[in-house]
């Protein structure tokens, strides 16, 4: 009975340690990953850390581009129907960084203005807080719900709440049905430092690196895998005992 109790708790302990170190809450400087269905459904976000960190576990430096791989954490059964974003956005210093729909292409470009990033600025605070209801750095949930990533930043489709032009938006999410057929999609990701410009030349998104996004055989998110680990140490931690005493 003594032994039982102690390998509850270590597996407590283990999975609270696991969910505080891996559980970052959503939040400014973050690059989250967005996969959404366009005809209503389904929608999935992850929180990939830090942007100005270097995403240090996805990045790769060659022939002088930063290249990052990383995986899709969402089921695509159906890439079709879905669409893909990355995006960045910090407000005390109005940086935003978006991917684009694919790696060549014509560069998104801003409104600018202070009125080109009001709806963005609202619609993060709203989205974040649906995302963070979950506690964790991992989102599911339903394209219908109003703080949604469709309904706050996407509509109309691409736009960032209305910060990516009209004649532009198109270039800014990039559609899975090439999954069909391939298991990767590239994008480039953009960059403005300063997201309420007026400058005509500023306003265009300077490509700063490329993201190619993978399908794996079962996504997880990067916070289950971490507590995954912990429980295989556990059920080692358990043998150890058993053979202790």
């Amino acid at each position: 009975m003594l032994k039982k109790k102690f390998a509850a708790f270590i597996a407590v302990a283990l999975i609270q340690l696991s969910s505080s170190a891996a559980f970052a809450a959503f939040a400014d400087l973050d690059l989250v990953q967005v996969v959404y269905e366009r005809n209503g459904g389904a929608e999935y976000a992850t929180d990939l850390g830090n942007i100005r960190s270097g995403l240090s576990n996805y990045d790769v430096f060659k022939d002088g581009v930063w290249q990052t791989y990383i995986p899709i954490f969402a089921p695509v059964n159906n890439p079709a129907n879905f669409s893909l974003v990355y995006f960045a956005f910090d407000r005390s210093t109005n940086q935003l960084w978006a991917t684009g729909s694919s790696y060549n292409q014509i560069p998104p470009v801003i409104n600018g203005s202070n009125a080109g990033i009001v709806g963005l600025k609202s619609g993060t605070t709203s989205m974040y807080s649906l995302y963070n209801s979950q506690g964790g750095s991992y989102y599911t949930g339903l394209t219908s719900n109003y703080n949604s990533y469709k309904n706050r930043l996407s509509t109309p489709v691409g736009s960032l709440a209305n910060t990516i032009n009209a004649a532009t938006r198109a270039n800014t999410e990039a559609s899975l049905a090439s999954l069909t057929y391939s298991n990767t999609i590239t994008q480039s990701l953009y960059y403005w430092p300063d997201a309420t410009t007026t400058v005509a030349s500023e306003k265009v998104g300077m490509r700063v690196a490329s993201i190619t996004s993978y399908v794996t055989v079962t996504p997880i998110p990067p916070a289950f895998l971490l507590m995954g680990s912990g429980l295989v140490g556990l059920a080692g931690m358990r043998k150890r005992i058993k053979v202790e005493i």
